[in-house]
């Protein structure tokens, strides 16, 4: 229910239920849920489809608010038709969500680059 709901009395004051199953699910690898998922093996869909792509939109998600309510913003934002939305179509926009790609358990100053500086 706090997951779906996003409602919790620490909600107001610190991370969410999503936090915590990302907290949960990384401590052991102290890693980030992307590379979590990607040492995981999940990558893809059962039928194919890509859960990674090529990156079209930053979305900054703080741990006060509300995910679910993050996520049906997005839908809305991606499904807009007037102009005044993000020129992607919904199937092929994919968000970059900080809370997935940032490492919960250190401080992204602590962390080493992916590749050095020099292979960027």
């Amino acid at each position: 229910e706090q997951l779906v709901f996003g409602q919790s009395p620490r909600n107001a004051t610190g991370p969410g239920p999503i936090e915590w199953c990302i907290a949960d699910a990384t401590a052991e690898d102290r890693c980030c849920l992307i590379e979590w998922c990607e040492r995981a093996g999940l990558t893809q869909s059962s039928s194919g489809s890509p859960y990674f792509a090529p990156v079209t939109h930053f979305v900054s998600h703080a741990w006060h608010a509300n995910f679910p309510q993050l996520v049906a913003t997005l839908e809305l934002y991606a499904a807009r038709d007037d102009g005044m939305g993000s020129g992607v179509p919904a199937e092929t926009a994919a968000w970059f969500l900080d809370v997935f790609l940032i490492n919960q358990h250190c401080p992204p100053w602590c962390e080493k680059p992916p590749r050095p500086p020099d292979q960027v």
